[in-house]
């Protein structure tokens, strides 16, 4: 069962968590770094307008912390030039972790919340 966080991002501005997952046994799930190593489970995430979309809004790329892995921590960075389009809004995200393929393909979702974002209101062409 997915956890519950809710992200709160400011246009133009970056955002940065990392998360600890583990399995039911409380033994942490050994995540692959996909820029270094497939060995261990791997990770997906988006944020999306509504449920209901087939589209995202944007490619969370969650990754496995490099020299962490076998730890069970991940990253979500999103730089200031990815949030500076992105509406205004109240989305949703998920993030889940797999592995393997086909009917023996294991599939846990991780994280699950609101994606909100802001306005950015401090940098608007505005001469004070």
């Amino acid at each position: 069962m997915a956890s519950t966080y809710h992200f709160n991002v400011t246009q133009g501005s970056e955002f940065f968590v990392r998360f600890q997952v583990v399995g039911t046994g409380g033994s942490p799930y050994y995540l692959s770094d996909p820029y270094l190593d497939t060995t261990g489970y791997q990770m997906s995430g988006v944020a999306k307008y509504r449920y209901g979309d087939t589209g995202i809004m944007i490619n969370l790329k969650p990754s496995g912390v490099s020299g962490l892995a076998e730890s069970g921590y991940f990253d979500i960075k999103l730089y200031a030039h990815q949030t500076q389009d992105l509406p205004v809004m109240e989305g949703i995200y998920g993030i889940e972790i797999y592995s393997g393929s086909g009917a023996g393909q294991f599939v846990d979702k991780a994280v699950k919340g609101k994606f909100n974002v802001f306005p950015e209101i401090t940098r608007g062409g505005y001469n004070y």
